[in-house]
């Protein structure tokens, strides 16, 4: 998938899920990246490739150098350059040996963005007035399915009948659609009274989606 190269990053995983102890590999526009924090703190995102023996740096360690690959040791701060090569007499390379990202936090989430000038931004507006949930699933499917599975709000009446709405009692509501240079939003209104088992016991007086 290719994903535009803008000031906007893209959400790959929640913010919380990051130790300081361990590596993470997440999928992004296809290829796999390793995210992880650095000795000092800070979150950074490689190629989940050694440039040595193609080794995942997923599986390595942190240390006060950077990223250590679990085969030979070559160690990697947050730029991809190389900080330490066991057994190598003469000093390592200035330059990056590993591709780094874009990686920034926003909203409990960390975005990556392709690009390695600046920080990404998080495209959605400030949330600090709404109730906010997040929850993760593994489907085997295309991006633009699963965005239109969420975006389709009439199919829930009968595949999640009863859990979320039922095909009875149905109310009229609003729907305003806005549309921004790198994301679409829609806003729902009027939808007060929930008959769904989930939606009664943890929104039942929802005002605006």
């Amino acid at each position: 998938m290719n994903l535009p190269n803008s000031v906007y990053g893209w959400p790959v995983m929640l913010a919380s899920e990051l130790s300081g102890r361990r590596a993470r590999r997440v999928n992004f526009a296809g290829s796999a990246v390793v995210v992880f924090k650095t000795s000092e703190g800070s979150v950074a995102a490689l190629d989940d490739r050694c440039p040595h023996r193609s080794a995942p740096l997923s599986l390595g360690k942190i240390t006060s150098e950077g990223l250590q690959c679990p085969y030979h040791g070559w160690t990697f701060n947050q730029s991809g350059v190389c900080t330490r090569v066991p057994g190598l007499a003469k000093p390592c390379s200035k330059s990056a040996l590993v591709n780094h990202y874009r990686i920034s936090l926003h909203s409990g989430m960390l975005w990556l963005n392709a690009s390695s000038a600046g920080q990404p931004k998080s495209a959605f507006t400030d949330a600090s007035n709404l109730d906010s949930m997040y929850f993760q699933s593994k489907v085997n499917a295309e991006m633009a399915d699963v965005l239109e599975n969420f975006l389709d709000g009439f199919h829930t009446h009968f595949v999640h009948a009863g859990w979320l709405r039922k095909d009875v009692n149905r109310q009229r509501i609003r729907a305003v659609r806005t549309i921004y240079e790198h994301r679409a939003e829609i806003q729902y209104e009027g939808e007060s009274k929930q008959n769904g088992w989930f939606s009664r016991l943890f929104e039942p007086d929802r005002g605006t989606s």
